[in-house]
């Protein structure tokens, strides 16, 4: 409900008594909240056994057949909506002298009551994170599915269970019941909250995605801070031109305290509050988003390591011949046990590991291919260094000087032989045929 101060000489707020019947099968039970817009009873439905809310309009808003028509219209496309996170409307109530309208009771209190109950005068980020990822899941199914805008989202239209569920109030209704009222010291223009409405709104644009992101940075600004971006003074100019404080200037001036701000908390509050919707977030799904990406924070000038790509190396496999085991026998060897076990000699009698002869083996083929591969070396380099040796240029033989021939000896006279028949030492010639 509003935070506003109700127009107490409206009858509607008046008249209204606790126990009272109403439309037929509504008992009255306790006020829920009040405000320029009217008041909230809680009742109980006699009908369905079931207690619920009434919001009750001012006397002259019921009174304007106009502004009851568009209330039944928007009645009609909230009733549609179904959600865990959002307040059901169910039914558009008139008589001759009142119009409400009945939806769900929920049991809690706003977000606006709950701040106003904090020490610090304001919550800690750490606190409305969770309630964001709640609203996000609410607000992203009216958007994209239901194709609803609220059009008056702040902390006194979001109730916390005490289970610690979030639901988004008055959707869709608010702007119908939140026409210009007498007594609301400026506050409300054209059926908008003006410190959480954007200002294509306070220019009467026609509703839109970026209107709900820009109030749902408002209200993180309010519960962040303890008041709205712009709360004093002439709040439609500074709504339309100026640019708010920082947050953490805004808990200065207002002295209260509570847990550090993230920077990029800052950055992404104020693009939600920027003056042009295409500078905002598109979505409140990627508001909420940007806030839990904590790597903004980063210092920029810190340089991020560069990624490195991982090289497999494959190894081909060496096939090992099958070496049969010793016969076992009672030795004494070195158990291995799974990690985090103590190294023990233990007497093992037939117990063979499984792991040592297989390292054995893989060993023992490694340094006969180590040896293969030495020899073959070996080899190698014998060779080429005979093959070096026979290539080298034979040098050519040295040229012989021709011998001379001696001089035949005379043969010896035969003293037995006669004269005739002395050896001459020359040949005959060759006798003719």
């Amino acid at each position: 409900m509003s935070e506003l101060p109700p127009a107490s000489t409206d009858s509607t707020l008046r008249l209204l008594v606790q126990g009272q019947r109403v439309f037929d099968r509504f008992v009255l039970e306790s006020v829920l909240g009040q405000g320029g817009m009217g008041v909230v009873w809680k009742a109980r439905d006699e009908a369905l056994e079931k207690d619920v809310a009434l919001k009750f309009i001012l006397e002259s808003r019921a009174r304007d057949p106009e502004a009851v028509a568009g209330l039944k219209h928007e009645t009609r496309r909230c009733q549609e909506l179904r959600h865990a996170g959002i307040v059901a409307i169910y039914d558009l109530l008139q008589d001759s002298d009142r119009v409400a309208v009945s939806m769900e009771y929920v049991a809690g209190a706003t977000l606006a009551a709950r701040k106003v109950e904090r020490e610090t005068g304001c919550f800690d980020p750490a606190d409305v994170l969770p309630w964001l990822d709640q609203l996000k899941d609410a607000l992203t199914y009216a958007h994209r599915d239901a194709r609803v805008v609220h059009r008056d989202l702040k902390p006194s239209n979001l109730i916390l269970t005490p289970s610690g569920r979030l639901k988004v109030m008055d959707f869709g209704i608010s702007q119908q019941l939140l026409e210009t009222v007498a007594g609301t010291a400026g506050t409300r223009v054209e059926g908008i909250s003006l410190p959480y409405g954007s200002p294509q709104q306070l220019l009467g644009e026609r509703a839109r995605v970026a209107d709900d992101v820009y109030s749902l940075g408002a209200t993180i600004y309010d519960l962040l801070t303890g008041k709205p971006p712009f709360f004093r003074g002439r709040l439609e100019l500074q709504v339309l031109e100026l640019k708010p404080s920082s947050m953490d200037e805004r808990r200065t001036e207002l002295n209260h305290s509570g847990a550090p701000i993230p920077r990029h908390w800052e950055e992404v509050i104020g693009a939600a509050l920027s003056k042009e919707p295409g500078d905002r977030p598109a979505s409140v799904a990627e508001l909420v988003d940007a806030l839990r990406d904590e790597r903004a924070d980063r210092p920029k000038d810190v340089p991020v390591a560069p990624v490195v790509p991982v090289v497999r190396v494959v190894v081909p496999k060496v096939a090992v011949p099958k070496v049969e085991a010793p016969a076992p026998a009672a030795v004494e060897r070195r158990a291995v046990f799974q990690a985090g076990a103590k190294d023990e000699t233990v007497k093992a009698v037939g117990w063979v590991p499984t792991l040592a002869p297989k390292v054995r083996r893989i060993r023992d083929a490694s340094w006969q291919v180590t040896a293969i591969v030495v020899l073959g070396f070996a080899l190698l380099v014998a060779f080429g260094i005979h093959w070096k040796r026979h290539s080298v240029e034979t040098p050519a033989p040295a040229a012989v000087a021709p011998v001379a021939t001696a001089a035949p000896e005379k043969p010896r006279p035969d003293p037995l032989r006669p004269a005739a028949l002395q050896p001459t030492g020359v040949k005959p010639p060759p006798k003719s045929r």
